[in-house]
């Protein structure tokens, strides 16, 4: 194998950049790590994120900023084990299912997905500390190599064991595929592998965001989630459906 000296000696047609190549392949990943982890909602829906407390916090349009129509936001982006529950509002009363059935099913998803939770921590460690102290700090290609080795092999884990496991899980072969293959040609992606299923596999649909926040949240964060509802209805101009947006305003109003 060469040694890393002669690689850097074949990179003069880069030289002319202000930093190293290495360094702008490690920002890259980062990038996409960051885009990876970055959700797109509407101005009607909601993010349910876990915390490390244990309870769940609202994360609103308002929290992002406007990208293509939606607004853009980065919820747990240091924690790939984190749990996203989208939700959409304001859906008529009559429609929408209660949370309960919901929060049974995402604590069936948290057991089923502690093996790919541990190795996503694992591969955020391996992959933004581990590869660049073998390449920065070592002066062989070995312990890159071998690094590089443990990664894809967890990854390669994780996608057997998706493939084993999608139909308990509920996911299409399509799904399952996609995410695998992300993982393999893309390993930032790979980090938020347990993410991915979890909000492939939850579907929560119609669920009452009122309802679900009323069980996983603080009573602070859910007065202040009401006050967000209360602003949105608002800001409405044009009332489509005007029967739920009313009984919406009422159930706001009432502090239900």
């Amino acid at each position: 194998m060469q040694s890393r000296e002669c690689f850097r000696e074949t990179r003069p047609l880069i030289d002319y950049l202000p930093v190293r190549s290495d360094l702008l392949v490690l920002a890259l990943g980062a990038l996409l790590y960051l885009i990876d982890t970055g959700r797109l909602i509407a101005s009607n829906e909601l993010l349910l994120v876990d915390s490390a407390g244990g309870r769940f916090r609202a994360v609103t349009p308002d929290r992002g900023f406007l990208f293509s129509r939606r607004y853009a936001v980065f919820p747990g982006l240091l924690r790939p084990s984190t749990l996203l529950i989208r939700l959409r509002w304001p859906t008529p009363i009559s429609g929408a299912s209660a949370a309960a059935p919901l929060i049974e099913r995402m604590a069936t998803l948290v057991k089923q997905l502690q093996m790919p939770r541990i190795i996503c921590w694992l591969l955020l460690v391996e992959i933004f500390v581990a590869i660049p102290l073998a390449y920065f700090l070592t002066g062989s290609d070995w312990p890159l190599l071998l690094v590089f080795v443990i990664v894809y092999l967890q990854i390669l884990g994780m996608a057997v064991w998706l493939m084993v496991a999608r139909k308990t899980l509920g996911l299409t072969l399509k799904q399952s595929l996609i995410i695998a293959f992300e993982s393999f040609v893309c390993l930032p992606y790979a980090i938020n592998f347990h993410r991915k299923v979890f909000e492939q596999a939850l579907h929560p649909h119609r669920t009452d965001p009122l309802d679900a926040a009323n069980l996983l949240m603080a009573d602070a964060d859910v007065a202040n989630l009401k006050a967000h509802f209360r602003r949105a209805l608002e800001s409405y101009q044009v009332v489509a459906d005007s029967p739920a947006l009313d009984a919406w305003r009422t159930r706001l109003g009432g502090g239900s």
